[in-house]
């Protein structure tokens, strides 16, 4: 629930409710973003569908974004509108805060930093035109290209939404989008009671795109639009570059622990049989303490969902009940009840699949971020410049082919997504 000051005290440019009169609506999110403001503007003019309504976010910014905002609104009244939040609210809060005003069926994500080719709105009409009466899906997406931070076209880097098993289960899903976020928001449409009922926490957004889309998927499908038709810019200025790397674990840590004690992936989690739920457990445990470390919180995080996960299991499992007590010393009470709920297990604990490891074990700062080598430093300048002129399928192709062990070797375990 948005925070009421920020309703009551926002600026309303224009008539939002006109968005009434389109099946989607724009929706510009824009902070201090005077340099690319002109740019993104210059993209919606061009867009080939003109059928759609344009409401910009301006979220208290301290330049001229939001003179600039209120001149382009006031060129076309009838298909645009603008408002000013009160405060800063955060890349998410500023998209929550301001949906009560927006009444087309869905919304299309635009972001103030990336460039959108003019067939991008035409292309979600196009899919949202297709979907059956009955359809499930409430989220679609594009593919994304590259611009360098000055905008120049660069290579595009492997995208984890190349790798991820379109068709897999919502728990599978939420697992895979741990690691790695596998949908690709700057290039997102979402029809609009779906996302309000997806609202995230949103003081700290490290991790609220991934939970947007988790969230989205646990009560529908996603369908992802295998053409480019935006390119998202490496801006090291912008929130998610800006965020400091302790801020970044605290949001993920709460993000994490949110999804796996929610009712829906812990129902998941007890109907999966035996094997999945052995292999899916040893996932879960890799995707978690790859992204924050093995730490004390992990380690809680962990053993609080096998411990509620086990309970609706009816605690049938010994290897995972072998899980819970790595978390523990084995002189504690906890570790000697855990001995004795084994021998009431279906399975043998002879060989656990995971553990959690030596807990104290912080990320360094050679681990942050978790990213391929083909993302940072002269691999990816090389990547970047030689492959440029590659069309976009066929560097997606080529990425898709490469065998799985040897993408995981080229970029880490943290990609072994699917």
């Amino acid at each position: 629930m948005p925070s009421r000051l920020s309703r009551v005290g926002r600026e309303i440019l224009g008539q939002p409710k006109l968005s009434k009169n389109y099946q989607v609506t724009a929706l510009l999110r824009t902070y201090n973003g005077a340099q690319h403001i002109d740019e993104i503007i210059a993209d919606l003019d061009s867009q080939e569908s003109q059928e759609f309504f344009t409401l910009v976010v301006d979220n208290h910014s301290e330049d001229l974004t939001w003179e600039i905002v209120q001149a382009w609104v006031r060129g076309d009244p009838l298909r645009r509108a603008g408002v000013r939040n009160p405060f800063n609210q955060g890349s998410i809060g500023s998209l929550f805060s301001n949906l009560d005003i927006v009444e087309s069926e869905w919304v299309i994500d635009f972001h103030q930093d990336d460039r959108y080719e003019a067939s991008h709105v035409k292309e979600i009409q196009t899919a949202i035109g297709s979907l059956p009466a009955d359809t499930e899906v409430v989220a679609l997406s594009t593919e994304m290209g590259s611009i360098s931070t000055t905008g120049k076209k660069i290579a595009t880097p492997p995208r984890a939404s190349w790798f991820i098993d379109k068709e897999a289960s919502r728990i599978w899903f939420a697992a895979s989008t741990i690691r790695l976020q596998a949908f690709p928001i700057p290039a997102a449409a979402y029809r609009l009671e779906a996302l309000i009922r997806s609202e995230p926490p949103w003081i700290n957004s490290t991790f609220g795109d991934s939970e947007i889309s988790i969230t989205l998927r646990s009560f529908g499908q996603l369908l992802w639009i295998p053409k480019k038709t935006m390119h998202y810019r490496e801006n090291p200025s912008s929130e998610s570059h800006s965020i400091h790397k302790s801020d970044q674990v605290r949001g993920l840590e709460s993000g994490f622990a949110r999804v796996v004690s929610s009712k829906w992936f812990l129902d998941d989690s007890a109907r999966l049989n035996h094997d999945e739920f052995h292999y899916f457990s040893k996932y879960l445990i890799e995707s978690i303490q790859m992204r924050i470390g093995v730490t004390h919180v992990s380690s809680h995080i962990l053993s609080s969902y096998f411990e509620n996960v086990l309970l609706l299991r009816g605690y049938d499992c010994g290897t995972a009940l072998t899980f819970v007590k790595t978390a523990y010393r084995e002189e504690d009470l906890t570790s000697k009840i855990i001995e004795g709920v084994i021998f009431g297990s279906v399975c043998e604990p002879e060989n656990p699949i995971a553990s959690f490891g030596v807990v104290g074990t912080e990320l360094g700062q050679a681990d942050w971020p978790l990213e391929p080598a083909i993302s940072r430093g002269r691999v990816a300048e090389r990547y970047r410049m030689t492959l440029k002129s590659v069309p976009h399928n066929l560097l997606r192709l080529g990425w898709k082919r490469l065998p799985t062990a040897l993408r995981i070797r080229a970029m880490g375990k943290l990609w072994d997504i699917g």
